[in-house]
């Protein structure tokens, strides 16, 4: 499984405290790329996970198989109606963020393949026809 599909499975499983889904719907970056000029997501509270990055190091080589290090970043987008429509929640982005880092931080995806996640910087993306969305990146470390 790779790391984006492995993130998806495990935020689709996320649940808050109450035990109720934090994110309805959680899709790739082919269901992000096809509302980025055509619209928003059809339900609130929707994460999109996407592989923002991959930067490899220097390789070492030497006597043995050459090694090479990638730092793979993997950007959630969250997208939340706002709560004075009809459409929103009243679940505030800090909520939902906090439960996001709680899942990601120091998880897993891989252990065979890939380094536990780390936080890397986030951001407002922007704010459209009344919704939020915002992006949560987490790296991780992998060797090939």
């Amino acid at each position: 499984m790779n790391i984006v599909t492995a993130t998806i499975a495990r935020l689709q499983a996320l649940q808050d405290d109450q035990g109720k889904s934090v994110y309805i719907d959680v899709e790739g970056a082919l269901e992000l790329a096809g509302i980025i000029d055509q619209g928003n997501p059809k339900r609130d509270r929707t994460a999109y996970v996407v592989l923002n990055s991959e930067t490899p190091s220097e390789a070492v080589v030497g006597t043995g198989p050459t090694n090479q290090r990638s730092v793979l970043d993997v950007v959630v987008v969250t997208c939340l109606k706002a709560t004075n429509s009809a459409l929103g929640t009243n679940t505030s982005l800090e909520d939902i963020r906090t439960q996001l880092r709680i899942s990601l931080f120091d998880w897993t995806p891989d252990s065979d393949a890939h380094e536990p996640f780390t936080l890397g910087g986030s951001r407002l993306l922007t704010f459209r026809n009344g919704w939020i969305y915002w992006a949560d990146s987490f790296r991780s470390d992998t060797w090939e």
